[in-house]
């Protein structure tokens, strides 16, 4: 069986979803709005507790006064080693939380690449198959990847506090973009980690992170060039949110809503297309045809 390209991974992806939009989309939008109000309802719950310091920060904030001061407050108190803790452990579960859901949705994503029948109650798989070997699974990574950052961010706070050491901080600098390409790399190794999950729930996390790392042996160039294809769709959002940034500042509300409309009807296409793209190639790196025979 060959490996095929990025072509033409991208073009049986677009096809299949074209045949199966309706679910694809629906699940993408269930997901969002899913996702939208658990992180609304847990900042709101942050900010009255852990983040009260903040608040009350920007709440005694001056008008007319240095808000470049009060910026530079705001920064110094985040970049504490107390809150640096906080922030990494509320990233953690978090995450850990929505990569259940997020699964759930490549699930979606594989079965329909492989001809299967999918439902869009399959978004909460993960749910009902072994919930605890996804989360131990980012857990695990996001571990690694606080210590493959973590001397750059100990250099990086160690530079903060002494501005005037030019030599400190360009090691400083220097390692946080190695830090960053390492980052990026190990991203690439594990990223088929959850679909071999999703082909075997009952295999230990173990298992599952080293047949991952086995499956990604000569072929991450290749998933690099499949996210990178996808790059002018991302620009193109971020172009559009910061079109929407600059009218929420005119409070031209027309402009808002038009913004905002166009960056969820391109999401609602790319993230499926995307996610149909990346369960291709996890088939291609397992041997699987292209193109399933009942499709024909």
């Amino acid at each position: 069986m060959e490996y095929y390209s990025t072509g033409a991974l991208k073009r049986a992806a677009g096809v299949k979803m074209v045949k199966n939009s309706k679910l694809l989309i629906g699940s993408f939008m269930l997901q969002a709005v899913i996702l939208i109000a658990f992180v609304v309802i847990l900042s709101i719950a942050m900010l009255g507790t852990v983040f009260q310091p903040v608040v009350r920060l920007i709440e005694n904030m001056d008008p007319t006064g240095d808000i470049a001061k009060v910026q530079e407050e705001l920064i110094a108190l985040l970049s504490t080693p107390r809150y640096q803790i906080i922030i990494n452990v509320i990233h953690a579960s978090v995450g850990a939380l929505i990569t259940t859901l997020l699964t759930g949705f490549s699930y979606i994503c594989l079965k329909t690449t492989r001809a299967e029948e999918a439902k869009i109650t399959n978004l909460f798989f993960v749910y009902r198959n072994n919930p605890d070997r996804v989360i131990l699974l980012y857990l695990l990574s996001f571990v690694i990847q606080l210590l493959i950052e973590a001397p750059a961010d100990v250099l990086g706070y160690l530079a903060g506090i002494n501005p005037g050491n030019a030599l400190l901080s360009m090691f400083a600098s220097l390692l946080s973009i190695a830090s960053l390409v390492l980052s990026f790399i190990f991203t690439l190794l594990v990223s088929q980690v959850y679909y071999i999950y999703l082909d075997d729930t009952q295999k230990s996390v173990p298992e599952v992170f080293r047949e991952g790392l086995q499956l990604m042996k000569g072929h991450k160039a290749r998933l690099f060039f499949l996210w990178l294809s996808f790059l002018p769709w991302v620009l193109l959002c971020i172009f559009l949110f910061f079109v929407c940034a600059t009218m929420a500042q005119y409070l031209l509300l027309p402009g808002i809503l038009l913004s905002i409309l166009a960056i969820g009807t391109i999401l609602a296409y790319v993230v499926p297309y995307m996610e149909m793209s990346f369960a291709e190639f996890y088939r291609n790196l397992k041997r699987e045809p292209l193109w399933i025979s009942t499709e024909n």
